[in-house]
């Protein structure tokens, strides 16, 4: 038989908090101000190692801008590009090199400098990826070189004029095609890159750039949103009033008004945008306006702007000529020549052979007929020529030729 389990032990009595010694107290003590004191040399030490430490950064720096000033002066390509563009800037005044032009543009004529000019484009490029070293780029600060080119400064300057004059005739910034079709592509691109550079996105747009636009336009005209279904509408409205018919020359219209086509036909369309397309006599299959363009020329802008009292009248012109040929061909019809009684119910054979006939009874022979069987004209004959023979050699010379 198996042991019995042995019983539990009796739970022990609780320990009674027991006083610290003295001597505990006074070594913990004691070891604390050790710790402070010893803290206190290490920040001492600390203090010390940072004022070396800066003094030797400082000597560092100084050797690090002599060794950068000696490669600058050591000859290599950098260098002498450097050389050329500070005699440029001796001869000038300025470091604005002209335009280098495109690669396919290299076979034309070149200015004097425009392997220069290749240079300061690899010069901002680096700059503008970080892979130009900081003592190359403080040399080019001091000649004033530009790390975007002028004429790109110039441009955004002329945009900025633009978008200024126009907010101060019209009293906003809203820019519809229909006031100026390159500045409302402008400000289309331009608040693209706000709200990119806003998401975190990567943008072409400068902090002074998105100040000029902020100054101008104000925060909520540059916020790039969906326009509404009215703005939309209300200038296609106004363009189908004028011209007459549903096909507008943009493309951008063109694709809108294709998706309300294509919402409509899946039910997607409110009934009161539906009853709006319909007050002015919108098309929601193809275009089927009197005045409308031809479907061949749909897809022309030129064409599509046209009225449509002026295709109206191109058409009238054409059916007015079609009318005109229409009857010169009828008239040609009923004045031609009639038909011979002679010949009615003859066969091409039998109408040959009374021909012949008709024609050796007038001129005694079958020789030299010229006829065409399947055009009613009048009947020719062609005799043979006669040369005229001067003497008795010569007739006798021309019959035996005949006779051979």
């Amino acid at each position: 038989p198996s042991p019995p389990a042995p019983l539990p032990a009796p739970p022990l009595p609780a320990a009674s908090p027991r006083p610290r010694p003295r001597h505990d107290v006074d070594r913990a003590r004691t070891s604390v101000e050790a710790a402070r004191r010893a803290l206190e040399e290490a920040e001492a030490a600390l203090s010390v190692a940072e004022e070396q430490e800066k003094e030797f950064q400082s000597v560092v720096d100084e050797r690090t801008k002599e060794v950068h000033a000696a490669e600058i002066e050591e000859p290599c390509e950098w260098n002498d590009r450097l050389r050329q563009l500070r005699e440029y800037h001796a001869d000038h005044g300025h470091v604005d090199l002209p335009y280098c032009g495109t690669r396919k543009s290299q076979k034309k004529e070149r200015h004097p400098h425009h392997a220069l000019a290749w240079h300061a484009l690899y010069i901002r490029r680096s700059w503008a990826k970080g892979e130009l070293a900081d003592h190359r780029k403080a040399a080019l600060d001091k000649l004033g070189f530009r790390w975007k080119r002028a004429t790109m400064d110039a441009r955004w300057d002329r945009w900025m004029e633009k978008l200024r004059a126009f907010k101060v005739e019209h009293g906003h910034g809203r820019v519809r095609q229909k006031h100026d079709r390159k500045l409302y592509r402008f400000l289309i691109n331009c608040r693209q890159e706000f709200a990119n550079r806003k998401e975190g996105r990567k943008s072409g747009m400068t902090d002074d750039q998105e100040k000029d636009l902020i100054n101008i336009l104000g925060l909520e005209e540059l916020a790039s949103r969906k326009r509404t279904f009215e703005e939309r509408f209300e200038p296609y409205k106004e363009w189908r009033v004028k011209i007459g018919h549903c096909v507008h020359p943009d493309r951008l219209v063109k694709m809108w008004l294709t998706e309300n086509r294509h919402k409509k036909a899946k039910g997607k369309l409110t009934e009161e945008q539906i009853a709006v397309f319909d007050s002015i006599g919108f098309c929601w299959n193809q275009c089927c306006c009197p005045g409308a363009p031809p479907l061949g020329l749909r897809n022309n802008p030129e064409a599509c702007a046209k009225p449509a009292a002026e295709w109206e009248a191109i058409k009238k012109a054409k059916a007015a000529k079609i009318a005109e040929k229409l009857a010169k061909a009828k008239k040609a019809r009923l004045t031609r020549k009639p038909v011979d009684e002679r010949f009615s119910g003859m066969s091409r054979w039998d109408k040959g052979v009374l021909l012949l006939k008709e024609h050796r009874k007038e001129h005694g022979h079958c020789r030299g007929i010229r006829h065409d069987p399947y055009a009613e004209k009048k009947q020719r004959c062609s005799l043979p020529v006669q040369f005229p023979l001067s003497s008795e050699g010569e007739r006798e010379d021309h019959d035996e030729g005949r006779s051979r």
